[in-house]
């Protein structure tokens, strides 16, 4: 199936909020309030990419319910070991949903069901009515809807670009299909989720298991025919198991009239210039302004470019977490340094030869040395963003003990990276 103007784009949104939120935590943006604005920055960062380089006719996005949804009326322990959500993380939601809604896009939410309940059922009314579907999302519970009309856009590590997934890198990534993820998730279960699974059956078994037997059913069928300790595991895990499977089975029947008309409207127009206004009303407004330019692009009037100062201070402090780069639409706010006039400078004192060969000498090594630090600064980047998103992973922010060790190792690269800048800028300033 195309894939076209048609396609509709649907997004986790607490997935990426999270992930943004925690892709900052060990140096939190701030607004000039002192307001955390980690998460809205790196969610409209983010977005920002998706909105310009794959040009959605139509996009969603879906939120959790505000109550306990119904896996909880199933199993009171559902998501009980995760911890609560920090205050300062909590407070953006709100500013994201307006932001949305300012800029055009429909906020699905239902009593009762997660963001992953709604996903599935726009996919499934997109592969019932001929259309195409794509989730914005790295959550791998998602994975099973994958097929030919539904692909998965997974946000990559240390970027803001995202990766598409279909059938073929759903069976790269866990050794199944996409029909099959459901019971190896049902096996080996999810201690973010607090989903059992069976006891001692790893992703590597359960990807086996159901490669010899096909699904869950299958290997319990054959269960004779496994021997030795996995045999008693899989017999004393049967009803974890498929107790878990159903706690897995997404929903694809949410009763929400607002999915109906979000994605049978006419093709969405976007306005960029409120989202631009609201963000920075937010204090973030180097993100505003790349909101603003999309409006411009799209022959959107009454937006205005915000002037290179009113950003500084949120982009010094992501260029410092490593979450900032410098792109060709933001190139020409960058400050340009004052020039001498050419008629007034004075001209240089002749050098003999050999001085011009012993400063040239002395240059290629400093020149050697910048390269050096900028490569051990782009290596600590990639680690620290490791590191970060590690943090973000439910199962480890969710123990204490992990996320302590892992905040510790996410400062010590902190401490490697600002000693490194450090030296090169030293090092930089000489080659002038």
């Amino acid at each position: 199936m195309n894939f076209d103007d048609k396609t509709v784009y649907i997004l986790d949104s607490y997935g990426l909020i999270f992930r943004c939120y925690f892709a900052f935590i060990s140096r939190p943006l701030t607004n000039q309030r002192g307001e955390n604005v980690s998460a809205l920055f790196g969610f409209f960062r983010n977005f920002h990419y998706i909105l310009q380089h794959y040009k959605p006719g139509y996009i969603v996005a879906a939120m959790d319910s505000k109550t306990k949804t119904f896996r909880h009326e199933m199993y009171d322990q559902y998501k009980a070991n995760r911890p609560k959500t920090p205050e300062d993380l909590h407070a953006q939601v709100p500013w994201i949903c307006e932001v949305l809604e300012a800029l055009g896009i429909p906020v699905l939410q239902c009593d009762g069901y997660e963001a992953d309940d709604i996903i599935a059922t726009v996919s499934r009314k997109c592969r019932e009515s001929g259309r195409t579907c794509r989730i914005l999302s790295g959550d791998k519970d998602l994975m099973q809807l994958v097929d030919e009309s539904t692909q998965i856009l997974k946000p990559v590590t240390g970027g803001e670009t995202w990766k598409i997934t279909g059938i073929e890198g759903v069976e790269a990534e866990w050794g199944v299909k996409p029909p099959q993820l459901l019971d190896l998730l049902a096996l080996f279960g999810d201690s973010a989720d607090n989903i059992p699974g069976v006891r001692g059956v790893g992703v590597k078994t359960a990807a086996k298991l159901i490669g010899d037997y096909s699904d869950l059913d299958g290997i319990y069928a054959h269960i004779d025919e496994i021997k030795g300790a996995m045999q008693k595991k899989l017999a004393e895990g049967k009803k974890d198991a498929y107790f878990s499977r159903d706690l897995v089975r997404l929903c694809d029947t949410v009763p929400c009239p607002d999915i109906d008309a979000a994605i049978n409207s006419d093709k969405y127009t976007f306005n960029y210039h409120a989202a631009a206004d609201l963000l920075m009303s937010f204090g973030v407004p180097a993100v505003a302004k790349s909101y603003a330019a999309l409006g411009v692009e799209n022959g959107q009037a009454g937006g205005e470019v915000f002037p290179r100062s009113n950003g500084e201070a949120v982009k010094k402090q992501a260029a410092a977490a490593g979450c900032f780069r410098l792109d060709h639409q933001n190139a020409h706010n960058q400050a340009m340094p004052d020039c001498p006039s050419l008629e007034n400078s004075a001209k240089p004192a002749q050098l003999s030869w050999e001085e011009q060969k012993r400063l040239e000498s002395e240059r290629r090594k400093i020149e050697k040395e910048v390269a050096r630090l900028e490569a051990k600064i782009s290596e600590l980047e990639a680690k620290k963003s490791e590191l970060e998103n590690k943090m973000a992973d439910p199962a480890v922010y969710s123990n204490g003990e992990k996320a302590k060790a892992v905040q510790r190792e996410i400062e010590a690269v902190t401490t490697q990276i600002d000693e490194t800048t450090v030296a090169w800028e030293a090092a930089a300033e000489k080659l002038g």
